[in-house]
């Protein structure tokens, strides 16, 4: 019997078809937003699949959080950062609570791009550059620009704040350009094809993530990215260089072993919960993935704790 699951409430973004946000950010004549965003003291607990043309930076002032970007997953603790390319897809999930102050802004508040600032300082950043970069206090540099990110974040919110908060944007900038800027790199398709592919790929991934405990077949999850089984195959394959239902399978063995280091259930209920039907096949795909069996991984765990 498949067990109802309740969806996580969440930060509702508004987006097309192609995930792309389309409430833009600031005013007229100063396009910066600074933000609180509160998942600790609300029911909500994550930021939905969202992308947008602007930069985003954000600091983990409490709390723990869980970052997706793109195909990409990893954890940030208090104190930490982020610097959020543009056109970047990304989602956020805190970890029992997380308050993140943060900044998303247009670099052309800096420069209008057809200036010399533009094209020299601003361009080799954002079309070159890494679509993300964890920040970490622990370095020099990236604690420069966690300080000034808290600087704009106070000074965005003054009545008359715009010259001093563009006065630590530039400088903020200043540093990403020294550690992140690299010759513009060829585009092979259009942007907007690149984010669409990309952002079905993620719906997808979501709902296995949403709904691993049910039985799903091939169908239903190409039909959760509005595309064919065949198109599902090729995006898998292209981003993740697997296929649909063996990142199914792949992912409910994460899940599996999850429980079997952090409960006392037993394997048969462990196989169950993770959406196997059979816990004989579940052992057998475990034993393939791990090089060992459910017991010896959970034993294993136990001794190193």
């Amino acid at each position: 019997m498949t067990k109802e699951r309740k969806e996580k409430p969440y930060l509702q973004v508004e987006t097309d078809d192609s995930l792309w946000e389309t409430v833009g950010r600031g005013r007229a004549g100063f396009p910066l937003g600074a933000y609180r965003d509160d998942l600790m003291h609300t029911d909500v607990t994550y930021i939905d699949w969202h992308w947008h043309s602007e930069i985003e930076l954000l600091l983990v002032e409490r709390g723990a959080l869980q970052c997706r970007i793109q195909s990409e997953s990893f954890r940030l603790d208090r104190g930490q950062g982020l610097f959020v390319n543009g056109g970047v897809l990304h989602r956020y999930e805190a970890i029992g609570g997380a308050i993140l102050p943060n900044i998303v802004f247009s670099p052309e508040l800096i420069a209008d791009r057809r200036t010399l600032i533009y094209q020299k300082y601003i361009l080799p950043v954002i079309t070159g550059g890494a679509p993300y970069v964890r920040l970490d206090p622990q370095m020099s540099w990236q604690a420069e620009v966690l300080a000034l990110l808290s600087d704009i974040c106070r000074t965005a919110r003054l009545p008359d704040g715009e010259l001093e908060t563009l006065s630590h944007l530039a400088l903020l900038w200043n540093i990403l350009f020294e550690h992140l800027a690299q010759q513009p790199a060829a585009v092979s398709a259009p942007q907007s094809r690149v984010h669409e592919r990309t952002a079905r790929l993620q719906i997808m991934m979501q709902y296995i993530h949403d709904h691993y405990r049910e039985h799903l077949t091939l169908d239903e999850i190409a039909a959760a990215g509005s595309v064919s089984k065949s198109t599902a195959r090729a995006l898998f394959a292209a981003g993740l260089q697997t296929q649909p239902v063996a990142y199914l399978i792949h992912y409910r063995l994460l899940m599996a072993a999850h429980l079997l280091e952090t409960t006392e259930q037993p394997v048969a209920r462990i196989a169950e919960e993770t959406g196997f039907s059979d816990s004989a096949y579940f052992c057998r795909r475990f034993r393939s993935a791990y090089q060992m069996s459910p017991g010896a991984y959970r034993l294993q765990k136990a001794q190193t704790q």
